[in-house]
């Protein structure tokens, strides 16, 4: 069969370069196949012929590309379940029940953190699938275990933690938190096992259920009573928990060849426990200090303004930190199976330096945005009742602005066994918080001790984030250099932004602008995310 002769071009050395760029090569192969002679090639051949080009570049199996696709649509269609449920919820619920159901997530999170003694994140550490898997299943014992002891905790102290906490309504509930205590420590060690597989599609699937179940439940429960309360949204949270795991652990357990199983014996669990022992010495108290850090407006408000100045904040928190997650985890799930072996390999600092540049890709442009943007999106989705909700969500763009990379890379802590530093850095982080909103609380005004809490935080965020880049062995320069380019290329969008917000008095129309304007930076920068420069400029 004859084919067309491509002209004869020079192979330098940025020829090179662009020719291994993957779409490039795809779309070389479509014309290839589009010029060949013979005349009975079908579309449907090209197609499949296209399509194999494709798998064989990034997207084939294992790939990075295609790995971060697949925990980014779960993620996505998971992320658009809850931002889509909102708008309905608000209006089912009171800020009432929203600051109590966030009052019992703020509990069940800080007590899950100690669900598995912190020994999920050390699943993908061992060079041997067999030890990973004995370590995911210690992880689900040792979950079992807290979540017993909580519930005991929660049996001889229920009468008083209500009042500790000045919400009498959350006493009825404390009860589940034990069943919700044992659901993350089981969700997350199992994601880390697949992770470590590489299932990231079992991962993304059991993110979409679970999403799913607690929608449906809080949604379900909401209507289908006389009188909604607190009642639905936690026994949705709880319902779409167990969801989650019970169809994620389904799938690990399928994939896991039975000699797995003959190794679980005590003295290999004995080992691989003591081997990985600093992960309950400091990563324990790290990851408690840095959730307790978290949640800790969820408990000052709560107890100096009372319950509906918590539904407030929860609500701004839940619509900034949904569509951030998106692009968190499908980004740093991936970076933490790759930077074990980046480590091994010698190029830690250039994987470290992309991600980097990623993570400040989705977060620089998009917060920007929602600070300028805030009144008209919260008023427009949730109600004018809720426009407090507004004020807060500022705040929290500028605490996002460091947390979003920083929490994605302190994996790297992890790596480099430096877990006493990043307790030390969240024990700094939870004492400074704390003084704020107790300041703030003294002074009498929820938006100060909000502001004061977004602004010591991101400041103390900011100084973690350049010493995660220094144990990778990236320069403060190059960081800076990365941060002020995205505020810098954040321009074109913040600009059109302000004048809208400015001299529109359309809360319809401004949303509008707020909604063209990302989708166009997500098609922009799309490829920024999924396959970053490797200049560190």
């Amino acid at each position: 069969m004859a084919h067309c002769v491509a002209p004869t071009l020079p192979r330098s050395h940025n020829w090179i370069r662009l020719k291994s760029y993957w779409p490039l090569r795809a779309i070389l192969a479509a014309l290839k196949i589009a010029g060949a002679r013979k005349p009975n090639v079908s579309i449907e051949q090209k197609l499949n012929s296209l399509k194999s080009g494709l798998m064989r570049g990034p997207l084939k199996s294992g790939g990075s590309i295609r790995n971060v696709l697949t925990i980014l649509a779960g993620t996505a269609i998971a992320q658009a379940i809850g931002i889509l449920i909102t708008p309905v919820l608000v209006r089912i619920y009171t800020p009432e029940d929203f600051g109590t159901f966030a009052t019992f997530i703020m509990l069940s999170n800080n007590l899950a953190m100690l669900s598995c003694l912190a020994y999920q994140g050390s699943i993908v550490l061992p060079r041997r699938n067999e030890s990973g898997f004995i370590l995911w299943a210690s992880c689900l014992v040792l979950s079992c275990i807290v979540a017993v002891l909580v519930g005991l905790i929660v049996f001889i102290l229920g009468a008083d933690i209500p009042e500790w906490l000045g919400n009498p309504k959350i006493g009825p509930w404390l009860w589940l938190i034990p069943i919700s205590v044992f659901a993350w420590g089981g969700f997350e060690s199992t994601a880390m096992w697949c992770t470590r597989l590489k299932s990231f599609g079992a991962i993304s699937k059991g993110t979409v259920q679970r999403r799913l179940g607690v929608a449906g439940g809080q949604f379900g429960l909401g209507v289908g009573v006389a009188s909604p309360s607190e009642s639905g949204l936690i026994i949705g949270q709880v319902f779409g928990e167990l969801i989650g795991l019970f169809a994620l652990a389904r799938r690990a357990l399928l994939a896991a060849p039975k000699r797995y199983w003959r190794k679980i014996t005590w003295s290999n669990t004995k080992v691989l426990l003591h081997r990985y022992r600093r992960f309950p010495q400091f990563s324990l108290l790290a990851s408690f200090a840095a959730a307790l850090s978290r949640n800790m407006p969820v408990l000052c408000l709560g107890i100096y303004f009372g319950a509906a100045t918590v539904g407030f904040f929860a609500l701004a928190y839940r619509l900034l930190a949904a569509p951030m997650q998106l692009g968190i985890s499908s980004v740093t799930r991936v970076f933490f199976e790759r930077a074990n072996r980046a480590k091994r390999e010698n190029n830690l600092a250039e994987l470290t330096t992309r991600t980097f540049g990623s993570l400040m890709v989705i977060a620089c442009t998009p917060l920007v945005l929602v600070a300028i943007a805030a009144t008209e999106l919260v008023t427009l989705l949730l109600g004018d009742p809720w426009v407090q909700s507004a004020t807060f969500l500022r705040w929290l763009t500028l605490f996002l602005f460091f947390a979003v990379p920083t929490s994605a890379l302190d994996k790297l802590f992890v790596i480099q066994e430096k877990q006493h530093e990043l307790a030390l850095i969240n024990g700094l982080l939870l004492v400074v918080t704390t003084a704020g909103l107790v300041v703030g609380g003294w002074i009498g005004n929820p938006n100060t001790a909000v502001g004061i809490f977004c602004t010591v935080a991101a400041f103390v965020w900011g100084l973690q984030c350049f010493r995660v880049l220094w144990l990778a062995g990236i320069k403060p320069q190059v960081g800076i250099n990365i941060i002020f380019k995205e505020l810098l290329q954040s321009l074109p969008f913040a600009v059109p932004m302000l004048l809208a917000a400015a001299l529109i008095d359309s809360k319809i129309v401004v949303s509008t602008i707020f909604v063209v304007l990302m989708a166009i930076f997500g098609l922009i920068r799309a490829k920024n995310v999924l396959m970053p420069s490797n200049s560190t400029n």
